[in-house]
């Protein structure tokens, strides 16, 4: 039995230094860990919702311009214009920064609860 993996793990365990052992046994150490995890979800579901909703507003800027040209009613002047409005359009007020959307989501969640 010297030879198998379990012996070497468990002699490798032991052989760390004790203090860096009873450091991963903190709560401290739990809580940063955690802490860290929470912050990382966050970020990337802020980073994800910002991008879907720039890709939505795209797609449907791209649908209001190719709409018009198959009217025929609009010049390629107006076009234009479309474009730069739908480009320099700010943020209405029934849409919300992805921040804001995260924590109307988790005040839904207590509600239901």
């Amino acid at each position: 039995m010297r030879g198998s993996v379990a012996f070497s793990t468990s002699r490798t365990a032991a052989s760390r230094p004790p203090a860096l052992r009873s450091f991963y046994n903190t709560p401290r150490f739990i809580f940063l860990s955690w802490t860290a995890l929470v912050f990382s979800a966050g970020f990337g579901y802020y980073i994800a919702k910002a991008r879907n909703t720039a890709k939505a507003h795209d797609f449907l800027r791209k649908a209001r311009i190719e709409q018009a040209q198959q009217s025929g009613t609009v010049s390629d002047a107006e076009l234009q214009q479309i474009a730069q409005q739908q480009s320099q359009r700010k943020v209405s007020s029934n849409e919300k920064s992805p921040a804001q959307s995260l924590a109307a989501a988790f005040a839904r969640q207590k509600e239901r609860v």
